[in-house]
């Protein structure tokens, strides 16, 4: 399928370092196809060609040529987690160029030797719910125990809280051994290399409160399918992903009651049936009960909380000097 205007422009802005190194006209002239695919207009055609003859004027003035080998060790480096043992002779075999096409379709290539290797590594592919509910944190464990009556706890649940914690550990680890697999074996280097980027650019802390349970999906369902996208869709998955909302507190963000919203009449009677519902149960609870359930409620959020809409500002898209006001931070918050 063909790659996105926007990546394309983007992917070729990165190839320009290997194509300086290399010469710069060896390059950029062996992607017609890449920078035509760019313009189904004239007029963005047109952009296009003028982005090339720029580029090579520049590169014939200022680049240093490299031997054929030279060029494959700097493609290798730039574009790929570094040379593995047959990946010089490989891409020199095959030529810089093509190598760097493929690379650019990673449907295209075969990764079925990745596959077995990511079999080892089953929980990555699990959801989130079954991550929660096969690996649950200790204190819900603690909860549950209280909740059967338990109030003492013996040596063998002591034992069973310590083995649930080692276990609660296992997820993350296999993740992120399965990220260090991949970028090691998989022979979709270019696509590992922007995963990388974005993951890191879109950064989330495994340690804060529940969020590794949302990492394996951030990653699978997220990050992975828009790596060589379009920017604005992964911006988009991001800002509805659970992992990155409740890393950057957007899940204790609700409108204030005097400003409207964009609720429709059927969430607002789900609504206030739900909050019949709590009101009936909360009727059936001895007094220690309901006076937890209060304390529950206090702690709900009451108000616009603006750490992710800052973030999305500041770091995601425009920067630190990007222009906007509070009032647009107050604005994409809400």
């Amino acid at each position: 399928m063909p790659l996105p205007q926007t990546r394309l422009i983007f992917v070729a802005l990165a190839v320009s370092g290997v194509a300086a190194a290399t010469g710069g006209a060896r390059i950029v002239a062996a992607h017609p196809g890449h920078l035509s695919q760019i313009g189904q207009s004239r007029q963005t055609a047109t952009s296009s060609a003028g982005f090339a003859r720029s580029a090579r004027a520049g590169f014939a003035a200022s680049a240093r040529e490299l031997t054929v080998d030279e060029q494959v060790q700097h493609v290798l480096s730039r574009l790929a987690f570094g040379a593995r043992p047959g990946d010089v002779a490989r891409v020199r075999a095959m030529g810089v160029d093509r190598w760097i096409a493929s690379q650019l379709n990673p449907r295209r290539i075969d990764d079925r030797a990745m596959d077995d290797v990511l079999a080892h590594f089953p929980t990555i592919a699990r959801s989130t719910g079954e991550l929660l509910r096969d690996f649950p944190r200790p204190g819900v464990l603690v909860v549950q125990q209280r909740l059967r009556g338990d109030s003492q706890m013996g040596r063998a649940d002591s034992l069973a809280l310590r083995q649930a914690a080692r276990q609660n550990r296992q997820f993350v680890g296999e993740l992120m051994a399965a990220r260090v697999a991949r970028a090691v074996g998989s022979e979709r280097q270019l696509q590992e290399v922007m995963t990388d980027f974005w993951l890191n650019h879109f950064s989330v802390f495994v340690g804060k409160g529940q969020e590794r349970y949302y990492l394996p999906a951030y990653e699978r369902e997220t990050i992975r399918p828009h790596t060589l996208g379009k920017f604005r869709d992964l911006l988009g998955a991001v800002a509805h992903s659970p992992a990155m909302l409740y890393y950057l507190d957007n899940v204790q963000s609700v409108a204030d009651s005097g400003s409207p919203t964009l609720a429709s009449r059927r969430d607002v009677q789900r609504r206030r049936r739900l909050q019949g519902a709590i009101r009936r149960r909360a009727s059936q609870m001895s007094e220690e009960q309901q006076t937890r359930l209060e304390a529950l409620q206090a702690r709900r959020p009451k108000g616009l909380n603006e750490n992710y809409a800052r973030e999305l500002l500041e770091l995601h898209t425009l920067g630190v000097d990007g222009g906007y006001t509070q009032h647009d931070i107050i604005e994409v918050a809400r």
